[in-house]
């Protein structure tokens, strides 16, 4: 009986259905009473089990004065399996709709997540997370030095973020080496696919930092490339990613004689 339950086992019932399956196989029908003798399981065990067999159609009841049981043939073993396996697949499709339901659900509005990333390729990893924004990505950013270290990889992303469809609003430190990447960045690629606008201001006075801040969904992501830094935050909180997103639309409102 051993040998026969470990290759049930192997096609995926549990231990005990496993047991039971293979008493009555061995027995070729039984009572309640026999298959409690054969598996040395008690009564009140031995029911449930039963009863869950009969619904995977492994097991049937046939008529008599004493209620024997009687195993089905092996074969509606595979499908069993093919029945899982077409409910998994079923799942499967549901999954990205709920999963992206739960997701929308999964807040830290009260306690923000913060992930860190030291060095270029940690920081990458952090910075190329926009490549799954849901919503508009508001920047605000300041090239000079910035662009020197990240040059590729903010190209890189440009093209990958356009090809996804996700939309990007610019607020920029207004120099030389802004307008100068701006346009080797966004050259040679389709102007009705770029979906992306920059509006202009020089009114930093010295104090933006050389790097990013890029809010989107419920994520505020902030590049820092100075070399005595060349760090990055991921902090997710819808709370805070709603307040930086009104500033920005503040600040683009400002701006409106700016653009491109």
């Amino acid at each position: 009986m051993e040998k026969i339950k470990d290759h049930l086992v192997k096609l995926g019932l549990n231990d005990s259905d496993a047991t039971v399956y293979a008493a009555l196989f061995e027995l070729k029908k039984g009572t309640i009473a026999q298959i409690s003798q054969a598996t040395h399981l008690n009564r009140t065990t031995i029911y449930p089990i039963i009863d869950r067999l009969m619904m995977q159609g492994l097991v049937s009841r046939a008529s008599s004065k004493k209620t024997i049981f009687i195993p089905e043939h092996p074969r509606k073993l595979k499908k069993l399996l093919e029945s899982k396996i077409a409910s998994a697949q079923r799942r499967l499709k549901e999954a990205d709709f709920v999963l992206e339901k739960l997701g929308d659900q999964y807040k830290t509005v009260l306690k923000p997540e913060i992930k860190v990333g030291h060095g270029k390729a940690e920081m990458e990893q952090i910075y190329n997370g926009v490549l799954e924004a849901k919503s508009d990505v508001f920047s605000i950013l300041n090239l000079e030095g910035y662009s020197d270290i990240f040059d590729s990889t903010g190209k890189k992303q440009i093209k990958e973020r356009i090809k996804k469809g996700v939309a990007q609003k610019v607020i920029a430190i207004d120099n030389k080496v802004a307008r100068r990447w701006q346009k080797e960045a966004y050259s040679g690629l389709p102007k009705n696919k770029i979906n992306t606008e920059y509006r202009w201001t020089d009114k930093s006075d010295g104090l933006f930092p050389t790097g990013e801040v890029l809010t989107f969904d419920d994520k505020v992501i902030v590049m820092l490339s100075n070399p005595e830094e060349n760090i990055a935050y991921e902090v997710t909180s819808q709370s805070f990613a709603n307040f930086l997103k009104v500033v920005f639309q503040l600040a683009w409102k400002q701006l409106e004689d700016t653009k491109n």
